[in-house]
């Protein structure tokens, strides 16, 4: 094969291991919001009815948010509902093929991660004290009180 040949397969080869890399990483960001799709944060002020104890930490599921709220029953069955879905995610992501194509996105996403989120918290935080450099000492204050409020309750919802 000449040499110019081999040069366009490798070339074209790299593309598209790349596209399938993207691919994934979009289907992976894709997939892990539609498994978050159905749940809400707790909020203090909030008057949604608690579900039963044993939840392990996860978010409130908005079908308890619903007003009239639902009955003992019927969050019940929605639970059953969710834990069934749960069950069946955990199967399909045992699957071979799909367990192999998961852990290669979690793992690039990772990389991902660990490239951009310094960055971009840099960005935040160069644009954050620009800001502070406009105001006032008492409008500073009350921002920095309103960014830490923010800031603590993206890091309890998990975002």
């Amino acid at each position: 094969m000449p040499l110019a040949q081999l040069q366009r397969v490798r070339l074209a080869t790299v593309g598209i291991l790349a596209l399938v890399l993207g691919a994934g990483f979009l289907l992976g960001a894709v997939w892990d919001s539609m498994l978050d799709a159905e749940t809400v944060a707790i909020r203090p002020d909030s008057t949604a009815v608690r579900p039963a104890s044993g939840r392990d930490g996860r978010r409130t599921p908005i079908y308890v948010s619903v007003n009239p709220p639902l009955t003992p029953e019927q969050i019940a069955s929605a639970d059953a509902i969710v834990t069934h879905r749960r069950e069946a995610v955990r199967a399909l992501l045992a699957e071979p093929g799909i367990d192999s194509l998961y852990d290669a996105m979690k793992g690039a996403e990772r990389s991902f991660k660990g490239v951009y989120d310094p960055r971009f918290r840099a960005l935040i935080d160069t644009s954050r004290a620009a800001i502070r450099g406009i105001m006032t000492p008492e409008q500073a204050a009350q921002y920095d009180s309103l960014l830490a409020e923010n800031d603590r309750r993206r890091r309890q919802d998990g975002d």
